[in-house]
């Protein structure tokens, strides 16, 4: 009991990265490890409580107890009611897309995306965590001096976490915009206007993921079988 009340304040004190992506269920969510204590201790209480009052009637147990149960099975119910959200939209983490998207891949090949270990765990492939920016000012720590003097990429997954940032707080209001290029306007940019930054080597994109939440480019049509 004392390990569930300082989780629950660390939890609730602290919002790390993967937090505000995916509420309900992450990596980082301290209170789902006690879930099954929570639980036991839960309905163990109930009976405790239920075993001291005094019902008008015999059967009335039953129904204090069924009314528990739907309770307790509330959230589940709900969820699967309407309204629900636009089946066209895929979470942000959907591992059948993401291994679509690595078996296009060769295994020896490098890929970037803001969710690199997902791609890594689910995909089987290598890949590093997107860079600040697409192009820096510096030309340190982009996109372009990876690519050029460390490995080459060879395609870009891009999800919600950058697709759905504030369009003109930081896409286009950042004073360095003019110098800079972030992920979120380059995502817009390449997708919408079909505006790529000179030199930038990823220029074919799959069509119809987009309206889904998800971005991907690669530097060929990878996608494409070659005619025989």
């Amino acid at each position: 009991m004392l390990s569930l009340f300082a989780l629950t304040a660390v939890q609730a004190l602290g919002r790390p990265l993967r937090t505000p992506l995916s509420p309900q269920v992450n990596s980082e969510n301290l209170l789902v490890v006690l879930a099954p204590l929570v639980f036991m201790y839960g309905v163990a209480l109930f009976f405790l409580l239920l075993d001291q009052v005094k019902l008008p009637f015999a059967s009335a147990r039953r129904w204090v107890i069924g009314l528990f149960v739907a309770l307790a099975a509330a959230p589940v119910v709900l969820a699967l009611l309407p309204p629900r959200t636009d089946p066209r939209v895929l979470p942000l983490y959907y591992p059948p897309l993401i291994q679509q998207f690595t078996g296009w891949m060769e295994k020896d090949e490098l890929m970037m995306s803001d969710l690199p270990w997902a791609v890594a765990w689910y995909g089987h492939q290598r890949c590093v965590w997107t860079t600040l920016q697409v192009r820096s000012a510096r030309g340190r720590e982009d996109f372009y001096a990876f690519n050029d003097l460390r490995r080459p990429i060879h395609a870009l997954y891009l999800t919600h976490a950058t697709l759905d940032e504030p369009f003109f707080s930081e896409m286009y209001g950042d004073s360095r915009a003019s110098q800079e290029l972030t992920w979120g306007r380059f995502a817009v940019d390449s997708a919408l206007r079909s505006d790529l930054p000179p030199g930038f080597p990823l220029r074919h994109a799959p069509a119809g993921y987009l309206e889904r939440g998800h971005f991907f480019l690669a530097d060929r049509a990878r996608w494409k079988k070659p005619q025989q």
